[in-house]
């Protein structure tokens, strides 16, 4: 598996409407491998002063298009790429990580069906733990509320806190395959960990 960062220079134009338009972003991200087929995992992360489009794949992806169109036309490259396995070699059961995830935990009917609270898709990350091998030590949860697709209507949010490692091998499944709702499609469902602050520290 291939964790790939691609820092995204939104003084462009083009580089506002991708981040504003959902199928856009999703459709970027499928070019970035032969055949348009494969579907990563990917988020947009604010880290300091700049926009970055995480993703994690199976294969490595081909950024060039995408830089030429949507990053710092000065910098090359504007993305780096590693070994997601090997950031994963020290995680045990036992093992204590800061984490980070973007997911869609919730459908909704229509638009006049509430959002559930804060509370509830809180509550939702601890059973995710229960049944992914790990369990939540804190959890803050931000950026909480609908996601209009073309698939229908979802509630994402964006985690970030600690976690425990109760289960090693079920807890890198889940790493791998993603969470939530819609977990290869936008934007949801990728957790980065680290025994660091971050996983680029």
């Amino acid at each position: 598996m291939f964790l790939t960062r691609m820092a995204l220079d939104v003084n462009r134009p083009e580089t506002r409407t991708l981040i504003a338009t959902p199928e856009l972003l999703r459709l970027t991200v499928r070019l970035m491998f032969a055949g348009g087929n494969l579907q990563p995992l990917y988020r947009l992360d604010e880290i300091g002063s700049r926009t970055w489009l995480v993703l994690l794949s199976h294969l490595r992806p081909e950024m060039l298009a995408a830089h030429a169109r949507f990053g710092y036309a000065g910098v090359f490259p504007s993305w780096e790429t590693f070994d997601f396995e090997d950031s994963l070699q020290t995680v045990t059961g036992g093992s204590v990580l800061n984490f980070e995830l973007s997911a869609c935990p919730f459908e909704l009917a229509d638009v006049d069906q509430p959002v559930p609270e804060k509370e509830a898709a809180l509550d939702w990350l601890k059973t995710q733990g229960q049944q992914n091998g790990f369990a939540v030590l804190r959890s803050d949860l931000a950026d909480y509320g609908l996601l209009h697709t073309e698939y229908g209507l979802f509630v994402s949010g964006r985690w970030n806190g600690k976690l425990r490692v109760t289960d090693e091998d079920r807890f890198l499944n889940a790493l791998h395959a993603g969470f939530g709702l819609h977990r290869d499609d936008y934007g949801a469902g990728l957790m980065t960990v680290s025994s660091r602050k971050t996983i680029w520290d």
